[in-house]
This record gives structure tokens, C-alpha cells and sequence, in this order.
């Protein structure tokens, strides 16, 4: 069974920042637990949803779903947090400008913006959570497959 397409499009966009010069392989999903000093800098990616409508009223309906992003870097509290920051937004912003494939498709990711926080939290890390969208579209029963 495939994963819903929403996993695929977040793991095609964690393997293709696997390996970016700032964050090296510290790429990891959805985060319950604090993140580590050791572990930082890194990035975060996920979905926190979609919206979707029909393209077709026939069945079975196919539908156009559109995918938020997120990728949030993270990086420790020093006298570098500002460039630090910036310095994953422009690799994350590179690396994402080319297409991914999920399930053999070109899905292109639409940059949407992002946004600092340098509060001292639990983790002591400033972060900067950068936005894509993705245009996805598949029939209703296959949620894990495009068409």
C-alpha cells in the first residue's frame, strides 16, 4: 500500500534536502520531542494539510489538492542566528526550486514565504519556517497515487 500523497510529497522534498551544505543530514519529519543541541542546525518538513477540489463530477471524482509546506530550519542562539537563518532559507529555497518527482510525477513546489522566530525556548534555537505549495491531483479512491 502507498503512502497518502501528502507523506510521498514530504518525503521526496526530505530526501532532496538531505545533504545541503548548512543542515547536512539532519532532516527530519514532524518533531515531538525537543530538538537536540547536537542536532542543530536542521530542518523540520511537513504538511499540516491540504485543500481540495473536484475535477470531475463523474465517478470515480478525481481531485486538484493543494498541499501546504512546511519547512522550518532551525539553528542554535549565538551572534550568527540572523545569517544562520538566512543561510537555510536561500539552500532550502535552491534546492526546492527544481521539481520533485512523487509517485514518477514533476510536482512543482510554489514558494509562499517565510517567517523568523528567535525567542529562547526550550531548545535555545532560532527558527525560520519557509512555506511551499503543491499542486497535487489524484482520483478519490487511489489517495496514493497521482493522476
Amino acid at each position: 500500500m502507498a503512502d497518502h500523497v501528502r507523506q510521498q510529497l514530504v518525503a521526496a522534498t526530505k530526501t532532496r534536502l538531505t545533504g545541503l551544505v548548512t543542515t547536512a543530514s539532519r532532516v527530519f519529519g514532524f518533531r515531538v520531542n525537543p530538538l537536540q543541541p547536537a542536532e542543530l542546525p536542521c530542518l523540520c518538513v511537513y504538511s499540516m494539510g491540504d485543500a481540495a477540489q473536484p475535477l470531475t463530477i463523474h465517478s470515480p471524482i478525481a481531485y486538484e489538492r493543494e498541499v501546504d509546506l512546511h519547512v522550518v530550519g532551525y539553528a542554535a542562539h549565538n551572534d550568527t542566528l540572523d545569517a544562520t537563518l538566512d543561510q537555510i532559507t536561500f539552500e532550502v529555497e535552491e534546492a526546492l526550486g527544481i521539481p520533485l518527482t512523487v509517485d514518477t510525477k514533476s510536482i512543482q513546489l510554489v514558494y509562499q514565504g517565510c517567517a523568523k522566530t528567535m525567542d529562547a525556548g526550550e531548545t535555545q534555537a532560532g527558527e525560520i519556517d519557509i512555506t511551499f505549495k503543491a499542486q497535487l491531483a489524484n482520483d478519490g479512491p487511489t489517495p496514493g497515487a497521482l493522476s
